[in-house]
């Protein structure tokens, strides 16, 4: 099994991502409603889910229940070992307790490709959470995410409740906390069903109901981890101090005792804050969150075995093939070789063969002769087999 890149143009329609940038992102919600069921549901249904609770053990903390209205313990629906006990969750689930999936991405590979397509797309780091609603229920308490998160109504439907901001883009450290934080006033009411999509900036206070619907609900929320300017600025800064001994010196002694000299420490902080500022760079940063964004990513390559076994009859250049979706790269040439680094390793050539691969990597279909540069027909169809067998390219079944 393949998957295709998904799109933002696609997770949004008909809103268009421009607009989406433009008018929503970071700044309010965004509310799409569809009369199309199934629209979501080749990311996930209900017989994902059950596949994914029943197929293999699960862990508490990759599955826990919540309740809103009667909390429910551990206990209720696990084994002394901290495996799920399924009998245990799907009664629970009939008593009226959610159940949530983390980081399902990890294991269904649907929202893997969901995840790594957006990562693909927008350079930052996604995850998904699943909650599988029943009727007449509430998972958790009005609160706000300190992640933007998009909700994907796939099955069923749900009551949502929009409150005022508690606070506006928190840290992802400023967590809503239940026992101090309180969401404002309620400024929408509307119901998703099947097929609908809300996206939430982080720190909106939200919350969402099955009161009053006898049908059970799926839905998927997919957070976006994304970095900070201050995480740039504090990563310029530790760059310098890798550089420079004197921001590697210990804070005064004595700076909290009655007396301190605080004049002298903020002569000193001057002095460090010049430094910073003259040896910062921001090409260094940006290049910085570039490479670990790309080599974190590792390989989802489905398909790969039968890829390898095509290999073997791979002898023309009339083969089509294609780079893989969602690929996330960076090139690095010098005059005798070309590396590219990609699923967290370097694969390195022969300058020579860097417009060949340049051009595998950025087609989705054509036949191997059409590759261009250097490389005659042998060379041509070792450069494919080596990126088959890398998982960048595709061979055409």
């Amino acid at each position: 099994m393949t998957f295709d890149h998904y799109t933002l143009a696609k997770l949004i329609h008909p809103v268009t991502p421009e607009a989406f940038f433009d008018e929503y992102w970071e700044k309010k919600p965004l509310i799409v409603h569809r009369d199309d069921p199934d629209y979501y549901r080749d990311l996930l249904n209900f017989d994902k889910v059950d596949a994914a609770l029943t197929s293999h053990d699960q862990s508490h903390g990759q599955v826990f229940m919540g309740n809103f209205n009667d909390p429910i313990k551990t206990e209720d629906y696990t084994y002394d070992t901290g495996l799920i006990d399924v009998a245990k969750l799907f009664s629970a689930f009939e008593g009226g307790s959610s159940i949530a999936l983390n980081s399902l991405h990890d294991r269904v590979a649907s929202l893997a490709n969901l995840c790594r397509s957006m990562e693909q797309e927008w350079s930052m780091r996604f995850q998904t959470n699943i909650y599988f609603t029943p009727g007449n229920a509430q998972c958790f308490p009005p609160h706000y995410d300190s992640h933007c998160v998009f909700a994907m109504q796939c099955e069923g439907r749900k009551n949502w409740r929009l409150y005022d901001y508690p606070l506006e883009l928190p840290f992802h450290t400023q967590g809503f906390d239940v026992d101090n934080d309180k969401c404002g006033d309620v400024t929408e009411e509307f119901v998703l069903n099947a097929g609908d999509f809300i996206y939430c900036p982080r720190g909106l206070g939200h919350d969402a109901d099955t009161q009053g619907i006898d049908e059970p609900s799926l839905h998927i929320t997919m957070g976006v981890l994304q970095k900070t300017w201050s995480d740039f600025l504090l990563e310029s800064v530790a760059a310098v101090a890798l550089e420079e001994k004197e921001l590697r010196r210990g804070l005064p002694v004595g700076l909290a005792r009655p007396g301190f000299d605080r004049a002298h420490a903020e002569q000193v902080f001057e002095r460090m804050r010049e430094l910073v500022w003259e040896k910062m760079s921001f090409e260094r940063t940006l290049d910085w969150f570039a490479e670990d964004m790309v080599v974190t990513r590792h390989p989802i390559l489905p398909g790969q075995l039968k890829q390898i076994m095509m290999l073997q009859g791979l002898e023309t250049t009339n083969r089509r093939v294609g780079r893989r979706p969602n690929l996330l790269y960076q090139i690095d040439e010098t005059d005798e070789r070309v590396n590219l680094s990609i699923y967290g390793r370097v694969i390195s050539m022969p300058a020579y063969a860097g417009e060949s691969m340049r051009y595998a990597l950025e087609n989705d279909d054509f036949p191997i002769s059409d590759l261009p540069g250097d490389l005659d027909d042998a060379g041509k169809i070792v450069l494919i087999k080596r990126l088959v067998r890398e998982g960048v390219v595709m061979l055409a079944a």
